[in-house]
């Protein structure tokens, strides 16, 4: 093997030996200034590769996600969680990464992590999350990692060479932050009784003895497969034009990319 990477390195350094018996000392001394600006880089990204892998939250994605955390308020869980006191959460793996690779999680919460291995690489083929003392391969098709987040902050994971990463934000426990609603399309959608949400409609009013029980109102979707921004508008609210609406209140998601699992927010409730 050393014998092998002797032979593909001999004309890269061959070349670099003539090259610089062409060029002026100066330059010289300025290019090796530059292979050492590039060496400490390269030194950088290693240690910030070794960092993630070691899952302690000081590797750079980390830290910044942290410090951007500070001082904002607590967003919404990701996951879907209905009376039976669990959160999902739903996840794609390409040969480009995963997708999404950022969730908001509850303490305390038991999370169900589905996976669908869309296209398994030698990189991807791994999934660590030290912090929570899970390692695991993905396998082809769709798989269900269950786990139970118990600290508050960023949890970072990644593939086990370290080059793909995620992060679970993991934030208060039921009792600290209001419940979202379940999407409508999910098998554990159930009727719960909550607060109004800001921006939704009223809640239907009690139901008369004899008559059957007013559908249920919910503030999210689940995508489906052949689901796209406008049909979900058309289907919803009569009206394509809504898939607008339905984009600005979901910031990074891509309307020409839609997963399905994937649960977005509805710019107001609608029937179950």
């Amino acid at each position: 093997m050393l014998f092998t990477f002797g032979i593909g390195t001999l004309p890269v350094l061959l070349s670099f030996g003539v090259l610089t018996t062409l060029i002026s000392g100066s330059l010289t001394h300025q290019l090796l200034k530059l292979s050492g600006a590039i060496v400490i880089v390269l030194g950088a990204v290693m240690i910030n590769r070794g960092l993630i892998l070691t899952g302690s939250g000081y590797d750079l994605h980390s830290v910044i996600a942290t410090l951007l955390r500070a001082g904002k308020p607590a967003p919404e869980a990701s996951g879907q969680q209905s009376q039976s006191a669990f959160q999902t959460i739903a996840m794609n793996v390409n040969r480009w990464g995963f997708s999404p690779n950022q969730f908001t999680l509850r303490k305390g919460v038991p999370v169900r992590w589905i996976i669908n291995g869309e296209e398994i690489t030698t990189c991807n083929h791994r999934i660590l999350v030290p912090k929570l003392g899970l390692e695991f391969d993905v396998k082809k098709g769709q798989q269900t990692i269950e786990f139970t987040p118990t600290e508050e902050g960023v949890i970072p994971w990644s593939c086990w060479m370290g080059m793909l990463h995620g992060e679970f934000d993991v934030i208060g426990g039921p009792g600290q932050v209001p419940p979202p609603a379940v999407a409508a399309n999910t098998p554990e959608a159930a009727p719960v009784e909550a607060a109004p949400v800001l921006g939704s409609e009223p809640a239907s009013p009690p139901a008369i003895a004899g008559a059957p029980p007013a559908p249920a109102l919910v503030n999210t979707y689940t995508i489906a497969a052949g689901d796209s921004l406008s049909r979900i508008a058309a289907r919803l609210y009569k009206d394509p034009q809504q898939w607008r609406s339905i984009a600005k209140l979901n910031p990074g998601l891509d309307p020409h990319r839609l997963h399905p699992g994937q649960v977005i927010k509805l710019p107001r409730a609608v029937p179950e």
